[in-house]
């Protein structure tokens, strides 16, 4: 995993994209913490409704966070 200040800077840069912000929104309701959502949501690779289920069906956070990097 990226460390926190990286993932700061690149939020930072992608803090403006409506799409970006809807997803890392989506993800900290979900119950990832922030660092995972932070980088979830920037990666347009990652299926943003399978780590949503990830976490509905009961996987923790950082599992599920694992699982999708």
């Amino acid at each position: 995993m990226e460390d926190i200040e990286q993932i700061d800077e690149e939020a930072v840069t992608l803090g403006d994209e409506p799409v970006f912000r809807w997803r890392l929104e989506r993800l900290e309701q979900a119950g990832y913490d922030q660092c995972s959502a932070l980088e979830l949501a920037g990666r347009f690779d990652i299926d943003l409704h399978f780590a949503l289920d990830l976490r509905k069906q009961g996987c923790p956070s950082d599992t599920a966070a694992r699982i999708l990097n």
